[in-house]
């Protein structure tokens, strides 16, 4: 398993695929608020399908870290990026 910093550098990737894989491995680190945050930033990637696997990580995190980070996001004036959010809560 690649470290979260690995994983965090992937998710910045151009590569659609790069992205989404990152995001199914970052799944296993829902006590770092890092991931968290930037989980919450990729509910608005331009591409639908790493929108769809993070609104599908966040919500198998089960962890109270993702409600908090969820907050912003859903106070978000971006819709589609406030209802995904709301998704996963």
């Amino acid at each position: 398993m690649a470290s979260s910093s690995a994983l965090l550098e992937q998710l910045q990737n151009s590569d659609p695929g790069q992205r989404r894989k990152a995001v199914r491995e970052l799944v296993n680190f829902p006590e770092d608020k890092e991931v968290i945050q930037a989980l919450c930033q990729a509910l608005g990637d331009p591409n639908k399908g790493v929108q769809n696997i993070t609104i599908d990580s966040l919500s198998r995190m089960r962890h109270e870290n993702v409600v908090h980070g969820l907050i912003p996001v859903v106070r978000s004036s971006d819709l589609n990026t406030r209802n995904s959010g709301m998704t996963v809560l």
